[in-house]
């Protein structure tokens, strides 16, 4: 695994972890890449968690992503034909994870982030395919852990669940212990720890991009 220095979180933090290394087989590129109003969902998503002042932050990614994420965090847009843009918010106590062994599924990637981040008291479990969520939500989210960091905390718009979860540390372990083909959805449900469901008024929760119908906007290669 190769990663970029892991920044020291602070005691109590709630940190999160972007899902970014799917290769996007049903929409015919990898979504990290994808675009709407300008911006990669990689980006937007980052920009989000720094508006709500989430760190630290682990994107993990598949190595042949890795280039074009390190461009990004570098601050800029990741593709050749604009100007480099400061992102100070994109690198702040941003740290880049590659998973060796993405067709492994969803929990190889939460697995990595989780190992880097135990210090927080929380993580954001973020795809990278759901870059609609709106600030107010992030932030409920966060409120709520904070009031209640040993719980599970959901979003739900009409009483439906969405993205992204926040996880308590405590379950870091059985997180770590499961193996990667595991569900992370059947192993929270079995972990017998408090779910909180926050109701956030929020549709974009429940909105994320899996067929070329979805897609928006993809980014040059």
């Amino acid at each position: 695994m190769e990663r970029s220095p892991i920044p020291e979180e602070s005691p109590g933090a709630i940190g999160a972890v972007i899902l970014a290394a799917g290769s996007g087989r049903r929409i015919g590129t990898p979504k990290l890449r994808l675009e709407s109003a300008g911006k990669s969902y990689l980006e937007i998503i980052l920009e989000l968690l720094g508006q709500a002042e989430v760190a630290p932050v682990a994107v993990v990614v598949a190595a042949e992503e890795k280039a074009w994420a390190c461009h990004l965090l570098a601050g800029k847009s990741g593709r050749p034909d604009r100007r480099p843009k400061p992102a100070p918010a994109l690198r702040q106590e941003t740290t880049l994870l590659v998973n060796p062994h993405p067709e492994q599924g969803m929990l190889s990637s939460v697995q990595l982030g989780i190992a880097a981040l135990r210090a927080c008291t929380g993580l954001f479990i973020v795809p990278v395919d759901h870059p609609f969520v709106a600030l107010s939500t992030y932030l409920l989210l966060k409120q709520a852990c904070g009031q209640n960091p040993g719980a599970i905390i959901k979003p739900v718009y009409n009483g439906r669940p969405g993205h992204p979860v926040v996880v308590p540390i405590a379950l870091s372990e059985a997180i770590l212990a499961a193996e990667p083909g595991a569900s992370l959805r059947d192993l929270l449900r079995g972990a017998g720890t408090e779910l909180i469901r926050v109701e956030a008024g929020d549709a974009g929760i429940l909105k994320n991009i899996n067929e070329p119908g979805d897609r928006l906007i993809i980014t040059d290669t």
